[in-house]
């Protein structure tokens, strides 16, 4: 019930942080004709999804990794994905870019209108006329010299496993020969697990920023995928035992129980044995 009760404050204050930004993004629209890449509100979109993850007090994330991140340079962003956590824990990265979401997300009052004055990518998913209209943008996007974060699995794994990656992102970065930063995050899905709105014990989270990987424009986007894949891979046991050694941690420094299960509270899964 204490979750419960958490979660009910937790939605609470995001809604009320959404409200809040509305004058400040209505501001900043009056930069919008002398900045096309609209930074003032992608600022105001990493703001927002740190105050939101700070504002939850049974999270704590540790990122490492952050020495790979090349000054002024641009990437095709994919991560992993377990918990809409991921997504406000991601700001942490010190580079700006735009996040693809399904379109329906978009249709939120307020908080979808918001992201899309921001600038922010969304696609209809089976529709082809979506998928163009979405690839036009993202190019678009990262020839301004912005980055594009891409969850490649498409959806938010059940299991904690790496899940089948979807094409798009990898011709993206095909086509514009853009270089792709992987992302390796572990202990988020009992932050927010998928299909529940409330927030499940206690997390801490991990995430790696990998190395570059180059690609050559025109290169197989299929090669493209294995090696992101590849740099994924070799990071995600070591993320989520680690983020299960840091919760063990905390717990201990709050006098709290362990949870069950794995350090992380979590079933073990196939994809960090």
């Amino acid at each position: 019930m204490r979750y419960v009760i958490l979660s009910a404050c937790w939605w609470t204050f995001i809604a009320l942080l959404t409200f809040a930004f509305v004058p400040l993004t209505l501001a900043l629209c009056v930069t919008i004709p002398f900045d096309r890449r609209r930074r003032p509100h992608l600022w105001e979109s990493r703001l927002w999804c740190r105050t939101a993850a700070r504002a939850c007090p049974t999270w704590r994330v540790d990122v490492t990794g952050l020495e790979n991140l090349q000054r002024g340079r641009h990437y095709v962003v994919m991560s992993n994905h377990e918990s809409f956590a991921d997504i406000l824990l991601l700001s942490h990265l010190p580079i700006l870019y735009r996040w693809v979401s399904k379109r329906e997300v978009f249709l939120v009052p307020f908080f979808g209108w918001q992201m899309w004055v921001f600038g922010h990518l969304s696609v209809k998913r089976g529709s082809k006329t979506s998928v163009a209209r979405f690839m036009m943008r993202a190019r678009r996007t990262l020839e301004m010299g912005l980055s594009v974060l891409i969850f490649p699995e498409g959806t938010r794994s059940r299991t904690g496993d790496l899940g089948t990656f979807k094409p798009g992102g990898f011709q993206l970065a095909s086509e514009t020969g853009a270089a792709v930063l992987p992302v390796a995050i572990g202990g988020t899905s009992n932050a927010l697990p998928k299909n529940t709105w409330v927030v499940r014990e206690r997390a801490y989270a991990r995430l790696h920023v990998c190395p570059p990987i180059d690609v050559v424009k025109g290169e197989a986007p299929e090669a493209v995928s294995a090696r992101v894949r590849e740099a994924i891979l070799a990071e995600h046991a070591r993320v989520h035992r680690e983020a299960g050694e840091g919760l063990a941690r905390w717990l201990r420094e709050l006098g709290a129980a362990p949870p069950t299960g794995t350090p992380n509270g979590e079933e073990p899964s196939r994809g960090s044995r």
